[in-house]
């Protein structure tokens, strides 16, 4: 299937969803390099600007979380985090994401900095979900200390 698809001009919008779809297959095969590879490809097609890009984007710092290398994630969140135009919802998930990252890679002052600054910012929002975020952020921040 997916070379059938490789095969065809296929608008860039439709081509970067397919690669997704394929990096979630990669997914459940526990093929991660892979799955890195289809959501970069993913990215690189769509492009920053557009909402399946910035969600391939998002997925790509799991991807290299789930193969192991938390400091490639970092940085494809926190490239996510700073890309102009990103819905700000997303922007607040790939934060919290990189926090995640961070103390994966060791660096627990950075997810301290990163926990606090969204408990900061979100925890009287109006909105659920903000809120929610800055909820885990605090119950993370007390496993941290």
């Amino acid at each position: 299937m997916w070379s059938a698809l490789a095969g065809r001009d296929l608008p860039p919008e439709e081509k970067a969803a397919a690669l997704v779809e394929r990096a979630h297959v990669y997914r459940e095969l526990d093929e991660y390099p892979a799955m890195v590879r289809s959501l970069r490809e993913a990215v690189e097609v769509a492009g920053w600007n557009t909402q399946t890009g910035q969600g391939a984007a998002y997925q790509l710092g799991w991807a290299h979380a789930y193969a192991g290398d938390p400091q490639a994630a970092l940085e494809a969140a926190d490239r996510l985090a700073l890309q102009p135009g990103v819905a700000p919802a997303l922007k607040t998930s790939a934060r919290w994401s990189a926090a995640l990252f961070a103390e994966r890679t060791g660096d627990l002052g950075r997810a301290r900095r990163e926990l606090e600054a969204l408990v900061a910012e979100f925890e009287d929002d109006e909105v659920e979900y903000y809120r929610n975020i800055a909820k885990l952020a605090s119950e993370r921040l007390a496993k941290l200390r």
